[in-house]
């Protein structure tokens, strides 16, 4: 391979899949290699595309065009072998006998986890909390103040300022409420919790695995699910939709999609110069 050629990596696939007859992220064929045991899905590209791919001052258009084409060589891969552990978008080395060796060091864990994404898909799905939802416990927790005239201020201008017993009771009036406002806030709160709680248990019943994703969500998770039971998986989260929304909240899936969140993060070798 020449100095200004690299090796550009879709997915690990087994050795036994057939390579994807289609064009790579800048137009060029896609290869099979076989190294220990198991099938790498590749492209050669030049240097100076790769380096374009992860320049992050490059143009957003183009790199979202190029992470399109990487996905399709990923799904074609997954559908021609039934398994593909995807890489990540701008996944090169330089030279065949380095990506040689790194599947020797890696072989192991990367066959394991071909062996569990077999046959498999990936789904999101997310659990949005209600418009507002912090504002009213906010609003709980701290316009938790007796009503007009109820005040201890308030008492002090009244008829009975001064009066030992009417500002204890003021006062009482006033913990009793703050407490009631806690109360309804730690309510919600657990309500909202158990409901997350239990449409994550009902989907991880119809799931291989599952990983939290970045949060920020009442529910944030991604969810491994083989394709004999995706029907049955998009049934339950329908029926998670219909009790979420009766709560006040907005449930979101999307996918199917090939394993990336299942599949090795990097290839790189600990160690390597």
């Amino acid at each position: 391979m020449t100095a200004n050629r690299a090796i550009y990596l879709y997915a690990i696939v087994p050795p036994t899949a057939a390579a994807p007859t289609m064009s790579g992220v800048y137009g060029e064929p896609t290869q099979l290699l076989h190294a220990s045991g198991l099938g790498v899905v590749i492209s050669e590209v030049s240097v100076e595309n790769f380096a374009a791919i992860n320049d992050d001052s490059g143009d957003p258009a183009r790199l979202g065009q190029l992470a399109r084409r990487h996905d399709a060589v990923v799904r074609a891969a997954a559908d021609a072998a039934d398994a593909a552990l995807p890489l990540r978008l701008g996944t090169v080395v330089t030279e065949r006998q380095a990506l040689s060796d790194l599947l020797a060091v890696r072989g192991e864990q990367l066959r394991r986890l071909l062996d569990k994404v077999a046959g498999c898909d990936e789904f999101g799905v997310r659990v949005a909390g209600r418009t507002g939802a912090n504002h009213h416990d906010a609003a709980d927790t701290h316009s938790a103040t007796p009503d007009a005239g109820g005040t201890p201020a308030d008492a002090a201008h009244g008829d009975h300022a001064g009066s030992p017993s009417a500002s204890a009771g003021d006062g009482l009036a006033y913990l009793q409420q703050r407490r009631e406002a806690l109360q309804r806030v730690q309510r919600r709160r657990q309500a909202t919790a158990t409901l997350a709680a239990d449409v994550d248990a009902a989907l991880r019943e119809q799931a291989v695995d599952a990983v939290t994703g970045r949060g920020g969500n009442l529910l944030d998770r991604t969810y491994l699910v083989h394709r004999d039971r995706s029907s049955v998986f998009i049934e339950v989260v329908d029926q998670c939709g219909d009790r979420v929304a009766a709560e006040g909240y907005q449930l979101s899936l999307n996918g199917p999609w090939p394993p990336y969140s299942f599949s090795v993060t990097n290839l790189e070798v600990a160690g390597r110069g």
